[in-house]
């Protein structure tokens, strides 16, 4: 899809839970579900940033290079990006040190795609006590909202496999670490 349409940033999808640590107990506060639009030199200066200051984890970078890539060439063949961020409001200056996790995702037919990366901020993944948790579960919870399936693979690894299957994902029994989530009120 080619575009000349001017974006101003960020856009807010709904309001979702997570659990945020108040220092004794983790209690659910209110993050927002954006769409970052790589035509925004806002959206992209924040993916860069957390590109940058995420360094150890690929996934950020990844998401960083396609929507560079998007600006640049002008078409987004069916490549979305979404955020979580603590920014309630303002997000056509979508602030890169609020942002919680990111997924670029890619359409797979109709109301269909497929998660090309996620990846959570690495304070909230690593962290014995993160400020924040359960942001891949905003994230698969927010996009359920959206479509009605999702699919993905992933690498060969215990506590992703977990976190599929706790979201709703089943994987497949002739391909390893790919796993699919759909909408079973969609097919009643």
């Amino acid at each position: 899809m080619k575009t000349d349409n001017i974006s101003f940033g960020a856009k807010f999808i709904n309001p979702i839970n997570v659990g945020k640590f108040n220092g004794k107990t983790y209690r659910q506060v209110d993050v927002s579900f954006v769409e970052i639009s790589p035509f925004s030199v806002n959206d992209i200066s924040a993916l860069k940033d957390i590109a940058t200051y995420w360094e150890n984890d690929k996934f950020a970078g990844n998401i960083y290079f396609s929507a560079e890539k998007i600006y640049k060439t002008k078409s987004q063949d069916g490549i979305r990006i979404f955020a979580l961020t603590t920014q309630v409001d303002s997000f056509e200056k979508l602030d890169a040190d609020k942002i919680l996790g990111v997924i670029e995702t890619e359409k797979r037919g109709e109301r269909a795609i497929h998660f090309n990366d996620l990846q959570a901020k690495p304070d909230c993944v690593y962290a014995v006590q993160p400020e924040y948790k359960g942001i891949g579960d905003a994230i698969s919870n927010s996009l359920k909202k959206i479509y009605n399936k999702m699919t993905a693979k992933s690498a060969p690894d215990l506590s992703v496999k977990r976190f599929y299957e706790r979201n709703g994902f089943v994987e497949s029994d002739k391909h390893p670490n790919f796993y699919t989530w759909l909408r079973i009120d969609k097919y009643i």
